[in-house]
């Protein structure tokens, strides 16, 4: 394995090298890159084929849960074409019996904050907007909160080791025992 030279590597500056040469205590801290890193493009990606299978699930998964989501959102989100969406949402899709709705981040086919924001995205569109901070804001156009639950009473104490398995002095006479 060949060396690296970290300030030449534009990893650490010689500066950095200095201050914690001189204080022990300090810790190297990264030198920011000269090159600005490269945003991760929206484009179409690649699914592989063992969960293209998966696509038409997730399509009918989002369309039942949430109905304001566009086509177009979909499509991004998953990665389908927006023929497929409506085949599968008016049940023309030609595995129309075998699809059963799962939720596309557990098929692996989008990141859980991917979802959110696009369905934040699809709500405020649609104008509705879910929950209690919904209704204490005042916002038109939202579902009606769940009232609050009730009070739950105090949990009884945990059972003690005493209470479970008696031991001789305290434990109940039992008729008929032989010793």
């Amino acid at each position: 394995m060949q060396g690296l030279d970290p300030v030449q590597a534009g990893e650490l500056t010689q500066e950095e090298l200095e201050r914690c040469e001189g204080d022990a205590t300090a810790s190297l801290k990264a030198a920011k890159p000269s090159l600005p890193l490269p945003k991760k493009t929206k484009g179409a990606r690649y699914t592989p084929v063992a969960k293209r299978q998966d696509r038409p699930d997730a399509i009918a998964w989002l369309v039942k849960n949430y109905p304001e989501m566009s086509d177009g959102q979909i499509s991004k989100l998953i990665g389908t074409t927006k023929p497929t969406i409506m085949s599968v949402r008016d049940r023309s899709h030609w595995n129309t019996s075998n699809i059963k709705p799962q939720n596309p981040v557990g098929l692996g086919l989008c990141t859980a904050d991917d979802l959110e924001k696009v369905i934040a995205v699809a709500r405020a569109r649609a104008g509705t907007v879910h929950g209690p901070a919904a209704q204490a804001s005042g916002v038109q156009g939202m579902e009606p909160a769940a009232p609050p639950a009730p009070a739950e009473p105090a949990p009884a104490p945990e059972p003690s080791a005493e209470s479970v398995w008696p031991t001789t002095e305290n434990a109940p006479a039992t008729e008929g025992a032989q010793d």
